[in-house]
């Protein structure tokens, strides 16, 4: 579980500073190979999370609200991963047919969707969290007011 969560940490900091470079400097997507290394580390970044949660089920010994809400947020940080993917696959796009192409690209207005539920999960997850672990009160007191956040903006 250590490595799980240094490989989270890991993660969740490379997607960060992606998020923030590309706030700051959206130039950088123009050039292909730029836009193609930062989807490939989106990507990675997106499967450390899901690596984390799934050695977190495993782990532990859990009530079954917190299976429940781990079962949730894993099955939304495949869809999570399955995104980022998509955008590595559009951005490489030689690596795929004309026909998955237009595909994929039919298949946008899932991304939002996926998107939102994982939010909605995450809330989910910290909130059973912060019921239930009497000894991660404190942080998940931090990531459920976090996660509450990032679900309203994205709702809006």
């Amino acid at each position: 579980m250590k490595k799980a969560s240094l490989l989270i940490i890991i993660g969740l900091s490379v997607s960060f500073l992606l998020r923030a470079t590309g706030t700051l400097h959206p130039d950088i997507f123009r050039y292909r190979t730029a836009a193609g290394i930062i989807s490939v580390l989106q990507f990675l970044s997106s499967i450390s999370i899901l690596i984390f949660f799934a050695c977190f089920m495993q782990g532990n010994s859990f009530t079954n609200n917190t299976q429940k809400a781990t079962k949730l947020i894993i099955a939304s940080s495949v869809g999570i991963s399955l995104l980022k993917l998509k955008r590595v696959l559009l951005v490489f796009d030689e690596l795929i047919t004309p026909e998955l192409m237009q595909f994929l690209i039919r298949l946008q207005f899932l991304d939002l969707i996926i998107v939102w539920f994982n939010s909605l999960f995450l809330v989910i997850f910290f909130f059973t969290c912060f019921k239930e672990f009497q000894y991660l009160k404190k942080a998940s007191i931090g990531a459920l007011i976090g996660s509450l956040i990032g679900l309203v903006l994205i709702t809006i």
